[in-house]
């Protein structure tokens, strides 16, 4: 009977580690909604022509194909990737005006989440600290 409560009591415990996961990423994202209410105007990326953002450094336990994360002006966390249509260029179009920016979501599991929303909050609390 011992293995029997012991199996039911460790379901237990992981069910109550990812309940304990998915709210602490759900309350990150609220702050880091909050967050980005403060800043007044939001910042653009630095080199990108249309983005607004604030690059973080995923950390390194993170998976390392996330490429140039930021946070966008909305709260929520993205993947900044530019591009060129090489068409328009081959066609002889200006190489900027082809230029092409574009904000990934995130969807990440809860464990990933949560480091890089921390992380996040850090930066964007050092940000706004430092414009004060």
């Amino acid at each position: 009977m011992t293995d029997n409560n012991s199996s039911s009591d460790t379901s237990i415990i992981q069910a109550t580690s990812e309940v304990l996961l998915q709210r602490t990423a759900e309350s990150l994202s609220e702050l880091l909604e909050e967050l980005v209410k403060k800043f007044d105007p939001f910042p653009s990326y630095p080199g990108a022509f249309f983005a607004y953002g604030i690059e973080i450094d995923a950390p390194k336990m993170i998976a390392a194909d996330l490429g140039c994360v930021i946070l966008g002006n909305d709260g929520g966390l993205y993947e900044f990737q530019i591009g060129l249509d090489s068409e328009q260029i081959a066609a002889g179009a200006d190489p900027m005006s082809t230029r092409e920016e574009s904000l990934i979501p995130l969807d990440l599991p809860d464990i990933e989440y949560i480091p890089l929303a921390y992380e996040a909050i850090r930066i964007a609390t050092l940000r706004l600290e430092q414009t004060s």
